[in-house]
């Protein structure tokens, strides 16, 4: 469902986040917390989701890069963008962008929030600190995936620069997969298998791309 556009790119909604917030919801009434504060911490939650994109968008943009489309997921949110070569530099500031937005939110909302004892503040920023630093982790999906990449493109070539960051991202994949089965914990679990997979398909792009490069 599109709910809006944004810098001209249009933003879908995919219909089983209307569950997970339904989900969230009851979840947090159970903790003790109100329908209304639970509901308003889980659309600003994806509010936060949606400026993490948007700063994506914006410095893509500002390359003349191409969004089709913004997804909303129960996992999180994609910019989808053209396929086209970028340069370590564009790819690097690209990337950063979304961290960025969410670490300049929670740097401000969560000072805020502590001095006017507004608790709302407070989660919606350590909110953006949590979602800023996670997507900093080095491996796919995540952008510090690609930050990894762009930074080792650049010292050492795009070939080996992706096959290292595949590998450090099936490290991570693989840790989170042990972790989530010790605790046990099923959204460790969920991460692990998501990692993986895209990683996966990174690597089968990546390969495709080397054999028409070949030929």
């Amino acid at each position: 469902m599109t709910i809006a556009r944004v810098r001209g790119v249009p933003v879908y909604v995919h219909w089983t986040l209307g569950l997970l917030l339904a989900a969230w919801v009851g979840f947090a009434g159970i903790q003790g917390w109100s329908m209304l504060a639970s509901a308003v911490v889980g659309v600003l939650f994806f509010a936060s989701v949606l400026a993490h994109e948007v700063g994506h968008v914006v410095v893509a943009q500002r390359y003349g890069v191409v969004t089709r489309r913004i997804v909303l997921l129960p996992i999180g949110g994609a910019a989808q963008m053209e396929r086209r070569p970028l340069s370590p530099l564009e790819d690097l500031m690209i990337s950063l962008a979304g961290p960025a937005v969410n670490l300049g939110i929670g740097a401000v909302l969560l000072p805020l929030g502590m001095a006017t004892g507004i608790e709302m503040l407070v989660r919606i920023g350590l909110v953006n600190l949590a979602l800023g630093l996670f997507n900093l982790i080095p491996a796919f999906p995540m952008d510090g995936g690609r930050v990894l990449r762009a930074v080792l493109t650049e010292l050492f070539g795009a070939d080996r620069a992706s096959d290292w960051t595949l590998a450090v991202g099936g490290v991570f994949a693989t840790a989170f997969f042990v972790l989530g089965s010790l605790v046990p914990e099923i959204g460790l679990l969920l991460l692990a298998i998501v990692m993986g997979t895209m990683q996966w398909r990174e690597y089968r792009v990546q390969r495709r791309l080397r054999v028409l490069q070949g030929a």
